[in-house]
């Protein structure tokens, strides 16, 4: 009996035995039944949790939490992850059918408001020949964003994009890289700011990344037409402001070079320019050769059209004032001052549909103007010492006439029938309406005219068979321009005696 009782007894044992191990136990196929608050993997101790492979380290969850993917001691961070071995440290991908899809998020939302909060920090580093902190790259939709960095809520400072870089001398380091492979037909940028960006020090733009003495650096691609196109339009504003506000006197707000030959320009404006500074032209002799006096222009400067008009309509583009302009033909002054025109180029509608036209430097026509005034008061000079002259000869005539009175009539008639001729001043003199010339012709005259210089000496007005006796000879203001004139008394084509008048406009 007692043999039999020991027996169930040790039966009863290994039954509850067995199934108290069973209980414990963690199933490989799975676990059903299982009370989260009691059922779980890990440790109840101060232990770190270790999960191995070919008896290798692999991932290690300390007891603070801290998890760590092949390191070698304990984890420094929430998570710490190092790689030897694979070209991914971390690979993504999301597939949902979700409206909104996120390959990668990370969220900061800090308590301590005098500490700083980073979303996200990449570092590349090492002596490879290329180091990116951070790749991305988006494809296949109709719009793509490699990248879309939010800062806002900042109480001193919001920063959506932080880079920064450095490197061994001669190396090249982008703090932020972006790139696209080619311009295709729709919009591709590199890289896209909403809102004012701010630059340090330099921008380098275009196909060199070799930075100059300025602050932003353009090297445009051989088929694009313009290194810099700005358009403003906003109701004010300026399409670009250049201040400079040094105290040397070497610096200018805008510096624009092209060569001097060919239709280059250093700079173009459609439309009209203001200067409220000066404006010159280098003029220095220091830079000159082939110095030369310019002499008998004023002949040429009579050939000159000047007119005035208005500029087609069809040409709008060019933004040509509307209203009644003043100048000259370009076509015209070509062919007498031809240094004075040149063609340029207009693109306003594309390097293929440009259009040429002619340009007149009028700067230019000051020096040509002004060696024209010289001439004319050099010719005017001459001319009054000429009716000088004439004058004292005249007076030595009368003198003469004065000494010999016993002379017959007749023979002093005949002998001086040309000095008694008489020519009066114009009255008024100046005028700028009308004015009237008196003169004596003797009686013997078989030809008397009154003919009327300008100050170059060109005839401008006869008047013709003048009648022995008195004459009145009226002259209006609107037949002549404005200026000095010479008018002459020709007795059988002898100059008897001459006057100037003056006619104001």
């Amino acid at each position: 009996m007692k043999q039999k009782i020991l027996l169930l007894f040790c039966v009863a044992v290994i039954t509850v035995s067995k199934y108290n191990l069973f209980a414990q136990s963690w199933k490989l196929s799975g676990n059903a039944t299982t009370n989260p608050s009691t059922n779980f993997l890990g440790t109840t101790d101060n232990k770190d949790l270790v999960i191995r492979t070919k008896n290798t380290e692999r991932l290690r969850i300390n007891s603070n939490g801290n998890i760590g993917i092949n390191t070698s001691s304990t984890p420094i961070a929430l998570l710490e992850m190092h790689n030897t071995r694979q070209i991914n440290s971390i690979y993504v991908t999301n597939s949902s059918t979700n409206s909104n899809q996120y390959g990668f998020r990370t969220v900061v939302n800090g308590v301590n408001a005098s500490a700083f909060r980073t979303a996200g920090e990449f570092t590349a580093s090492g002596s490879g020949s290329q180091n990116i902190g951070l790749n991305v790259l988006a494809s296949a939709g109709n719009i793509n964003y490699g990248g879309i960095c939010n800062a806002t809520d900042g109480a001193t400072a919001n920063i959506a994009v932080w880079g920064y870089t450095g490197g061994p001398t001669g190396s090249k380091n982008y703090a932020v890289y972006g790139s696209i492979a080619s311009f295709s037909a729709g919009n591709d940028f590199a890289g896209y700011f909403a809102g004012r960006t701010y630059v340090s020090t330099s921008l380098v733009i275009g196909t060199s990344e070799t930075a100059s003495n300025s602050s932003v650096t353009i090297h445009s691609p051989a088929e694009t037409s313009n290194s810099i196109l700005l358009v403003n339009t906003n109701e004010s504003g300026n399409g670009i402001q250049a201040n400079y506000s040094g105290s040397p006197s070497n610096y200018y707000a805008i510096w624009g070079i092209a060569p001097s030959s060919g239709p280059s320009q250093a700079g173009y404006f459609s439309g009209n320019v203001t200067v409220t500074g000066t404006f010159s032209n280098p003029s220095d002799e220091r830079l000159k050769e082939n110095i030369n006096p310019l002499s008998n222009v004023t002949d040429k400067i009579m050939q000159v059209s000047v007119n005035t008009y208005n500029f087609k309509k069809e040409f709008s583009s060019l933004n040509l004032p509307q209203t009644k302009q003043y100048g000259f033909l370009a076509q015209n002054l070509q062919k007498i001052f031809p240094e004075l025109v040149q063609t340029v180029v207009d693109k306003s509608k594309g390097e293929n549909n440009f259009f040429e036209y002619k340009t007149v430097n009028y700067l230019g026509m000051i020096p040509i103007l002004t060696k024209a005034l010289q001439e004319e008061h050099t010719q005017r000079i001459q001319t009054e010492q000429e009716l000088q002259d004439l004058k004292q000869r005249l007076e030595n005539i009368e003198a003469l006439l004065s000494q010999n009175g016993a002379l017959s009539h007749s023979v002093n008639q005949k002998a001086f029938s040309s000095a008694v001729a008489k020519l009066d001043q114009n009255a008024p003199n100046p005028f700028n309406q009308k004015s009237t010339i008196n003169c004596f012709v003797p009686s013997n005259t078989k030809n008397a005219m009154v003919v009327v210089y300008s100050g170059n000496g060109t005839s401008v007005k006869t008047f013709n068979n003048l009648n022995a006796g008195n004459n009145r000879l009226d002259i209006t203001a609107n037949t002549l321009a404005g200026g000095v004139y010479t008018y002459v008394l020709l007795i059988d084509g002898k100059q008897a005696d001459s006057r100037q008048m003056i006619i104001t406009k």
